[in-house]
């Protein structure tokens, strides 16, 4: 394995304590392409700061998460009409989650919210 890529690897397994698949993509995207634009970074660590700063939000967003499947794929495999029983009990109990997920957004009422959508 190429020097450069096993330092990805390495410095992604030190990063990731991400709770669901979606997470983990993200966060490989990021490590993979980062941020060049100051704006941009400053915005993103306003964000991390939030997290940082609501210890027990993040404590119950994270408990939330780990309830949450991997909606990226199960949405694919609906579109693509491959879907099986399975896949739609773990979509319904995911979109169950959302009301809870939304709920621990909105008591911590951050300006840096509206960011998120667009990472």
């Amino acid at each position: 394995m190429p020097v450069q890529v096993r330092s990805k690897a390495v410095f992604f397994w030190l990063l990731d304590e991400t709770k669901t698949a979606m997470g983990m993509r993200l966060l490989r995207s990021w490590i993979h392409r980062p941020l060049i634009d100051k704006k941009r970074i400053v915005q993103r660590q306003d964000v991390v700061q939030v997290f940082l700063d609501h210890f027990f939000e993040r404590s119950d967003l994270t408990d939330s998460l780990k309830g949450v499947y991997d909606i990226e794929r199960l949405a694919s495999r609906v579109s693509f009409g491959k879907t099986n029983p399975k896949d739609l009990l773990q979509l319904a109990t995911t979109l169950s989650s959302v009301p809870r997920i939304r709920a621990i957004f909105r008591g911590m009422e951050q300006p840096a919210w509206p960011i998120l959508s667009n990472s």
